[in-house]
């Protein structure tokens, strides 16, 4: 017998039986249902096939619906009730009607109660009820509204007032022969130089301290000095005078026409480089040229480089090299990415990025504790270039029991316990192992089922024993299958 699927007879579900043989068939009563068997052997029964035990046994069919086509009638009566439907045919030859297309009896005419919509030809005569709609009505925008204040939709169906709003304290009064600015518009420092077309600004007040000429505005003489008096002017212009605060950094400077800073602005640390013009850094407060700092580095593991200005002050020494402070040192160290030596870390570890470990051997001693990995998932075999793997469980100094994945199989796999810690390939086919049994949840029917193939092994021999269960079966299937 070939290696296929089979269906699983479970208690309660159905399943299609092949090649039953019965002997002592009772004989039919009557009103019984009637068996029918498919192409593929299931039994159905139907509700609407019947054996009737008259005229020698015969079979009936109950509650079936006709479709007929060409049918002649006679005797058609010559007068049809008020307010009766009227009958349309389908495409498919089937009677329909609607409610809303009548006969309307006391006119001998068709009535239609429902939505017309389309397009229509004549004057028009008869119609009532009618309400036209502008092309492009008129609705809300800014500063419009009807004259009631309220907002409007307007469609043409009645008429409705449009005003302009105007804002309060807007600067716009609406009069009855069109807008206007509000006189109040003109306010401080304002005047109307045209009443409502032309501002200008006030200059009216005795103390403004400007005035109007043909220039434009300029100051005029009655502004006063600090001390009260009135200022004089040479060639119209205003002399005044500013007054430096004390402790300002700032003096007259001799004669009293010109500011200059004040010298004792170069305090500690800082003196003149060029008087009262530019500060420098007082050398003799700070470190100069012959001032040396030298860096040295204890590890070959670091990497130590040094920039100065200028470039030719950097001096090697041995494991670094030192530099004078005032050629501007930069100092740079770098961790080489090969470390050397042994390294011992005491406390906790903690590697952010990916971490490679290279070596034919890696022992983990976890004494009291469980070895967390926070990965979803353990890539195993990467460095192999055969395809099994899996993971060994130690049961005794010579050996462990494992679970592995066999590639050449294609299957999942077990084994007894003891098989040696040394070895690095195991087989589903050997006596000591066994291949797992998988279970396979689906929503295919029994078709699409039997025609597949299992998902793991690559022979008949190494593919038996996988089970399919469907949630979906049909009619008169078994929901369970198993590859054997």
């Amino acid at each position: 017998m070939a290696i296929v699927w089979k269906q699983v007879l479970t208690s309660g579900s159905p399943a299609p039986v092949a090649d039953i043989t019965a002997s002592n068939l009772p004989d039919a009563t009557n009103n019984e249902r009637l068996v029918l068997a498919d192409a593929f052997g299931r039994f159905y029964t139907s509700s609407k096939v019947y054996y009737t035990s008259s005229d020698g046994g015969q079979l009936y069919l109950s509650n079936i619906g006709l479709t007929a086509n060409n049918i002649t009638a006679s005797s058609l009566p010559n007068q049809l009730y008020d307010q009766a439907n009227v009958v349309f045919i389908n495409n498919n030859g089937g009677l329909q009607y609607t409610s809303s297309l009548r006969y309307v009896q006391s006119n001998n005419a068709l009535f239609f109660a429902g939505v017309i919509s389309g397009s229509f030809t004549g004057d028009g005569s008869g119609l009532t009820g009618v309400v036209g709609n502008t092309e492009f009505p008129l609705a809300n925008s800014l500063g419009i509204a009807s004259s009631s204040g309220e907002n409007f939709i307007w469609s043409g169906s009645e008429r409705v007032d449009i005003r302009v709003i105007t804002q309060s304290l807007g600067g716009i009064d609406a009069l009855s022969d069109g807008l206007r600015l509000a006189p109040s518009l003109a306010g401080q420092g304002l005047e109307w130089a045209t009443e409502y077309n032309e501002l200008k600004i006030q200059l009216s007040g005795s103390n403004s301290g400007l005035k109007l000429d043909d220039n434009g505005i300029s100051i005029s003489s009655s502004i006063v000095d600090a001390a009260g008096g009135t200022l004089t002017f040479d060639s119209s212009i205003a002399q005044i005078d500013i007054e430096v605060a004390t402790n300002g950094g700032v003096i007259k400077s001799t004669g009293g026409n010109a500011l200059v800073l004040d010298p004792s602005l170069a305090g500690n640390g800082l003196t003149w480089a060029t008087e009262y013009s530019e500060l420098a850094v007082d050398p003799t407060q700070f470190v100069t040229a012959s001032e040396v700092i030298e860096i040295r580095t204890g590890s070959g593991n670091i990497t130590l480089t040094a920039d100065a200005t200028p470039s030719g002050d950097v001096t090697n020494t041995t494991s670094g090299f030192k530099i004078p402070l005032g050629s501007e040192p930069v100092f740079t160290f770098d961790l080489n990415t090969t470390l050397t030596g042994d390294f011992t870390f005491e406390d906790n570890v903690v590697i952010e990025g990916d971490f490679t470990v290279s070596g034919s051997f890696v022992s983990v001693s976890l004494a009291t504790e469980n070895l967390n990995i926070a990965d979803q998932f353990v890539l195993l075999n990467s460095g192999s270039t055969n395809g099994k793997g899996g993971f060994q469980v130690q049961t005794s100094t010579i050996g462990g029991a494992w679970m592995f994945f066999d590639d050449e199989a294609n299957r999942w796999g077990v084994t007894q316990q003891n098989i040696a810690l040394s070895a690095t390939t195991v087989n589903v086919t050997q006596s000591y192992a066994a291949a797992i049994t998988t279970t396979r949840l689906t929503t295919d029917n029994e078709t699409t089922i039997i025609a597949s193939t299992p998902m793991f092994g690559k022979l008949d021999s190494n593919k038996v024993g996988q089970i399919v269960v469907t949630s979906n079966p049909g009619t008169n299937e078994s929901p369970i299958f198993i590859y054997a």
